[in-house]
């Protein structure tokens, strides 16, 4: 009887551990097709020599070709639809750019730790940091063309750059360490893209959106504010999915708060499109519930450069400019310091000398004001 009930756990054993075992491939091939990039093969491709391109090695040629079901890895039909597993793919470093400057920045090397003033063109590496200093911002590249503005009086550094082959995906952390920053995210290529912005209080996590985080130096606390698509905000063990039109603010330690309601978009239909003559001044109606105002300018509506970045308590703006062709943007900032939705208005400066104003008789001589 011992004998028998012996040979009968050893039976449930090793049946236990064959459904283990299913179980756990069939989790490794969910997680594969749940995390896969898709490839459409072309006239000319062959299993080999896409699996050169793409793998980080070719040990996984054969099992490629079983993940795919493909029966002649010679002959493979154009329009079919490859699946590479992420983890397979090719991984190398990433570099940006700094594509414009205004004012002045500097650069701490993560190479050396040597610290010089910032230009324009200057490529960026993973450990890089940047400092721009008062009245300065410059935007940077990624490889996959997305765009991160960084404000004056903020240091941001490049956490982790990094991108999967040719395939398009890209993998960016952004370190905020204190200051603003405006950020226009490429749509992911794949599962494999990535695009973070640490703070000292939140993480934001995006695909594909325009979104705006700021982080203070003298204690942790971070706001995003998301313009287009969605931001996960995480902090503490805990998350909140930001839609568009919403914002959040996250403080150390703390769960994010939950997402609220962005102010609206100031109106700036009644402004002129010409002025010519000083001083330059914008005045708008009052937003409801808006306790300051941020006001921008820029050559033109991607805002890659700003010419000016100032906040007002009131609803006016006052500026000075050479003459040219100018893109306004404003928005309303409530109390707790979240800024609301952007209003632009395209506007030309054309100031030129006024001719004298007669203002009276003197002595019998016609008075002119110059």
């Amino acid at each position: 009887m011992t004998h028998k009930n012996n040979a009968t756990r050893q039976q449930l054993t090793k049946y236990t551990a064959t459904l283990l075992v299913a179980a756990h491939l069939m989790l490794l091939h969910a997680a594969a097709v749940a995390n896969d990039w898709i490839y459409t093969v072309r006239p000319g491709d062959t299993l080999w020599s896409l699996s050169e391109t793409h793998l980080s090695s070719m040990k996984y040629l054969d099992a490629l070709q079983r993940h795919n079901n493909i029966a002649d890895p010679q002959q493979i039909a154009p329009g079919t639809r490859l699946k590479f597993p992420v983890a397979w793919l090719k991984h190398q470093p990433a570099t940006a750019e700094v594509v414009s400057l205004q004012g002045e920045a500097s650069l701490v090397s993560a190479l050396d730790g040597s610290t010089r003033p910032l230009t324009v063109n200057t490529a960026l590496q993973t450990g890089d940091r940047i400092v721009t200093g008062p009245d300065s911002n410059l935007s940077i590249r990624f490889a996959d063309g997305s765009e991160l503005l960084v404000l004056s009086d903020s240091s941001v550094e490049m956490d982790s750059l990094s991108a999967y082959g040719t395939t398009g995906m890209v993998d960016t952390r952004i370190r905020l360490q204190g200051g603003r920053v405006d950020t226009r995210v490429k749509p992911g290529q794949g599962p494999g893209s990535r695009y973070n912005i640490i703070t000292p209080a939140a993480v934001a996590a995006v695909r594909g959106t325009q979104f705006r985080v700021s982080a203070e130096t003298d204690k942790p606390i971070a706001r995003s504010e998301v313009l287009e698509g969605k931001v996960d905000v995480s902090g503490a063990g805990a998350s909140q999915l930001v839609p568009s039109g919403f914002g959040i603010i996250a403080e150390a330690g703390q769960p994010p708060q939950p997402p609220r309601k962005l102010l609206a978009a100031p109106d700036l239909n009644t402004l002129p499109t010409l002025l010519d003559r000083p001083p330059l001044r914008f005045q708008w109606m009052p937003v409801e519930n808006a306790a300051t105002y941020r006001f921008q300018v820029a050559p033109n509506k991607q805002f890659e450069q700003l010419l000016a970045d100032s906040r007002t308590t009131q609803a006016t703006a006052t500026m000075e400019l050479p003459n040219g062709n100018y893109v306004l943007r404003v928005r309303a900032i409530d109390k707790d310091r979240l800024e609301g939705l952007d209003a632009l208005h395209a506007f030309t400066v054309d100031v030129r000398p006024q001719p004298p104003v007669p203002v009276g008789l003197r002595d019998g001589m016609l008075v002119q004001d110059l």
